[in-house]
C-alpha cells in the first residue's frame, strides 16, 4: 500500500510530551511534526544544544536565535522534529522562552549494562569499569574515545579534547575508573552503529579508582573459524602467543600463531 501524501503539520496537532515524540515512527518524525515542551535544562551539551527534562521524560533539543542557556533554567521550547541525512532523529526549537528556574538532580550511579540497554538515555550518570582501549576518532579528530569494560560488555566513552597530538586517556589504559557523563543513545550521527555511549565534558570527570589491570589474565583466543562479527564483538580481551612475521606503522604487526 502506498504511503498517504504528507499533509500540513497543523493536521496532526502539536506534540506536548517527550513520550509522544518518541512514539513517532521514523516516517512521522521526518514530516517536521510540531512540538512544544516545558521543562528544566538539566545538561548543556553545546552552546545551542541542551537536554530538557520534562514531566514526561528527557530529550536533547537544538535551539536557534536565543541566548545560551544554563543548567537549571526552566524554559518553554517550541519547534519541529527532523531526521538528518544519517537517519538520526533530532528536535529543533525555533522559539525559546525562559520562565523561571528549577532543580537539577545530581548524577546517579548506574550499572554499565543498564546504560548500554538505554535505561539512562539523556541522563548524567556515574559508571565504573576498566579502560580496555583508547583511540582518537578517525572521523572527527577532535574527539578522543575509550572503551569501558565490565562483564564482557563495552561502553564507548567520548570526550572532545581538540585535535591534539596528546593522547588524553593513555595513562588510564588497563585501569579501573569512575566516569561521570551524559548517557546518549548514539554519540554522534555518523556513529549510529556504535549504539549507546557516554559523553564526557571534562577530562576531570574520569577518575582513577583501582589499581593496574593484568592484560594477560584473560582467556586464550581460539576457535574463531566461522564466527559471526556479532559474536566476536562480545568476546572481550583475549591473549595469543606467536611469532611476529611483519611490522608496519610502528604498532601494527602480523603474528603467526601456528
Amino acid at each position: 500500500e502506498s504511503e498517504r501524501p504528507v499533509a500540513a503539520r497543523e493536521e496532526w496537532g502539536t506534540l506536548a510530551s517527550v513520550k509522544d515524540i518518541r512514539a513517532l515512527s521514523d516516517a512521522d518524525f521526518a514530516r517536521e511534526r510540531s512540538f512544544c515542551l516545558t521543562g528544566v535544562v538539566e545538561t548543556v551539551v553545546a552552546s545551542n544544544r541542551v537536554v530538557l527534562a520534562c514531566d514526561t521524560g528527557r530529550d536533547e533539543i537544538a535551539f536557534f536565535r536565543f541566548r545560551p542557556l544554563a543548567a537549571g533554567e526552566r524554559v518553554v521550547m517550541a519547534g519541529t522534529t527532523c531526521v538528518y541525512g544519517d537517519g538520526s532523529r533530532r528536535l529543533h526549537a525555533g522559539a525559546v522562552k525562559a520562565i523561571g528556574h528549577g532543580v537539577v538532580p545530581p548524577p546517579c550511579e548506574a550499572d554499565l549494562k543498564d546504560v548500554l540497554d538505554g535505561l539512562y538515555d539523556n541522563r548524567v550518570v556515574i559508571v565504573r569499569g576498566v579502560v580496555t582501549d583508547v583511540f582518537q576518532d578517525e572521523v572527527d579528530p577532535r574527539y578522543w574515545n575509550f572503551l569501558l569494560g565490565s562483564d564482557r560488555r563495552s561502553l564507548v566513552v567520548s570526550h572532545m579534547a581538540g585535535a591534539s597530538s596528546v593522547r588524553v586517556f593513555d595513562d588510564l589504559l588497563g585501569k579501573e575508573v569512575k566516569v561521570t557523563g551524559l548517557a546518549q543513545r548514539q554519540l554522534t550521527g555518523w556513529r549510529r552503529f556504535w549504539g549507546p555511549g557516554l559523553r564526557v565534558f571534562r577530562r576531570t570527570d574520569v577518575v582513577l579508582v583501582g589499581g593496574d589491570y593484568d592484560f594477560f589474565a584473560v582467556p586464550k583466543l581460539e576457535g574463531l573459524h566461522h564466527v559471526q562479527p556479532s559474536a566476536v564483538s562480545t568476546l572481550g580481551r583475549r591473549r595469543v602467543t606467536g611469532r611476529v612475521m611483519a611490522v608496519w606503522d610502528g604498532r601494527r604487526f602480523i603474528l603467526d600463531t601456528q
